[in-house]
């Protein structure tokens, strides 16, 4: 049985924490794990974060990530003080366990099933940096579209990460270049990435690089958010 949201595959366990800091620090030595960066969860005109059927345009948190095993993420999410469901679980049960996160190929129609079956939707929004759903959806697409096997997937992998490991050279290409230059050159090899993984055929080659591109894209936006 593929379950109410169509998969039983957990892709992501959120934490709630005061103080996202120290939490990941504390994660990284239980884990033996490198700490990973602290990022915004998004402005609004990109979260477009909706609280209990209202706009909640100053709803944020702080998010760090660890992934823990092929399709598993731990996310850790430090709230701000306006109401939303990661404020509200932090004031009435402190730190814990805040959600399961699944991988779908169709967020809306999965929503719907749901609630179909009693479940509420009590907070939505597009988090991270906009790309949330394309990273939620790339493994089934690899798996079931291009037909990837477990190396193949690997290989995907290590291209997705190549941008990380060439950081230092990225950064002396853009030195001279302004932050807000950065963050736009980035956000446009992301959409160049994703844009194009909607029209490329099914093609290992192609898809990896198009991986390669959005990755690129993702690096280079958080470069200009760590460094300046």
């Amino acid at each position: 049985m593929a379950g109410i949201v169509g998969t039983h595959l957990v892709a992501q366990v959120g934490f709630i924490v005061k103080d996202i800091e120290e939490t990941k620090r504390k994660w990284a030595a239980f884990l033996g794990m490198d700490v990973p960066p602290t990022q915004p969860c998004g402005d609004y005109e990109v979260t477009q974060t909706v609280f209990e059927g209202k706009p909640a345009p100053k709803a944020n948190s702080l998010l760090a990530f660890f992934d823990v095993g092929p399709g598993l993420q731990i996310e850790l999410i430090q709230p701000n003080e306006e109401p939303s469901t990661w404020r509200n679980f932090l004031n009435e049960h402190g730190e814990g366990m805040h959600h399961l996160a699944f991988q779908v190929k169709d967020s809306k129609a999965q929503v719907a099933n749901a609630e179909k079956n009693g479940l509420r939707l009590v907070q939505h929004g597009i988090y991270g940096d906009g790309s949330g759903e394309y990273k939620g959806v790339i493994d089934n697409y690899l798996a079931e579209i291009v037909g990837m096997s477990g190396f193949d997937k690997g290989v995907s992998e290590f291209f997705r990460e190549l941008p990380g490991l060439l950081l230092i050279f990225i950064l002396a290409v853009l030195y001279m270049f302004s932050a807000e230059r950065i963050y736009k050159l980035g956000a446009l090899f992301m959409l160049t990435g994703m844009a194009a993984q909607a029209v490329v055929p099914a093609s290992r080659v192609l898809v990896i690089l198009c991986i390669f591109v959005y990755s690129l894209g993702d690096h280079t936006r958080r470069l200009n958010h760590e460094q300046f």
